[in-house]
Order: structure tokens, then sequence, then C-alpha cells
């Protein structure tokens, strides 16, 4: 069973495995977080390594095409997106995280009246069978 997430790998991993990337030269510097834990999402997003371009690999991503819905490099930027309606990444990201909170915050919203729902159906369900019960005997 998973116990820690590693935020560069984006991987869930077990205790075994926790142990293993701890010691692994390549992964011992890796970011773990204790699965469960709550965490602060710009916390999460500063731990994260610089993402970089699949076209440049050694570029790293410095602007959002909104038109194209993609982060982009400055070459491909220049080289695609110059027409486009761009942004500074690390300025689309504070709107980002605003937009994922809201939705989180209905999400959860939403299971918990769904939560709510299924134990009231449940009541009434048990009270159906009761009622169901006398009628029968």
């Amino acid at each position: 069973m998973a116990s820690v997430y590693c935020v560069e790998c984006q991987m869930k991993l077990c205790q075994n495995c926790e142990r293993g990337h701890k010691v692994i030269k390549a992964t011992r510097s890796h970011k773990l977080i204790s699965i469960g834990k709550k965490v602060n999402v710009e916390t999460l997003y500063r731990s994260k390594p610089a993402s970089y371009c699949d076209q440049h690999q050694d570029k790293s991503i410095e602007f959002y095409c909104f038109d194209c819905k993609m982060a982009v490099c400055m070459m491909c930027h220049i080289e695609r997106h110059s027409r486009h309606r761009c942004s500074d990444v690390n300025k689309v990201h504070g709107n980002f995280c605003r937009q994922m909170a809201r939705a989180t915050a209905n999400v959860a919203d939403g299971i918990e009246n769904m939560t709510e729902m299924l134990e009231s159906l449940d009541r009434k369900k048990n009270k159906f069978m009761r009622q169901v019960e006398k009628a029968v005997s």
C-alpha cells in the first residue's frame, strides 16, 4: 500500500520503494510527501522541479499559450505561438491555483451532499424494510 507521494516522479510509493528512493543517488533528493497529509498547493508547486519543453529538451517552460492551452518554452513561443495570446507561466499559475481551489471546494461540497443523501436513503430503506417485515408478519 502506498505511504508517500514523490513530487518529482509523480508516483505513489510503498514503504519498501520509499526506502529505495531515499538511497538511490538519482532519487534521494526527491521531495516525498506522506499520503493523507494535508499539503499546501503552493508548497507542492515550489518543490516541483522546473519543467522542460518536449521539443527543446534544454529549454524550460516559460509561457502559457491560452489559444493552444499549453505551456511552451521561449523557442516554441517564437516559432509557433508568437501570434497567440500567451503569458508568463508563473503569472498564469496563480490563476490556475485559484481555479483549482474553487473546483476542489465544489467537489468536496458535492461529496458531502452525496454522503448526506446516501445516509438519508439508507435510513428510508431501513424504515421501509421494517414496515415490510411488520406487514408480512
